[in-house]
Parts: C-alpha cells; sequence; structure tokens
C-alpha cells in the first residue's frame, strides 16, 4: 500500500501544470487505478479507466468551456 501512495503522489505530481487542485484530483484518480489494479491484477482494467475519466472531462466540462 504505500508503493500505491507513493505512485499516486508522483501521478498527481506529473500533472502539476494543471495547478494544485488538478494535482489532488490527479492524486486521487491515481489512487483510483492502483487500486482496480490492486484488485484485479491486470493493467488493461486500469488504463480503461484512465480512458473513461479522461473521456468524460474532455466531453463534458472540457469542450464545454470552448464552446
Amino acid at each position: 500500500m504505500f508503493a500505491l501512495l507513493i505512485c499516486a503522489i508522483l501521478f498527481g505530481l506529473a500533472h502539476a501544470g494543471g495547478g494544485v487542485w488538478y494535482v489532488l484530483l490527479a492524486t486521487v484518480a491515481g489512487l483510483g487505478y492502483g487500486l482496480v489494479y490492486h484488485r484485479t491484477q491486470r493493467i488493461e482494467l486500469s488504463i480503461l479507466l484512465h480512458f473513461a475519466l479522461n473521456s468524460i472531462h474532455i466531453l463534458f466540462f472540457s469542450y464545454p468551456a470552448l464552446i
């Protein structure tokens, strides 16, 4: 679990370009991705979850803000 926490924090820091709140959100998302992998032992499901969350963000938050 310690390794999962460290990886989630690093994942959050990799998104530092978006600001502090984005780092926190990405850290929580990283915990979720890590937990999915920990429970299933299948990286594909973590990748699919990441893709799904990114798609939701683009379609419902980023894209409407551009209009």
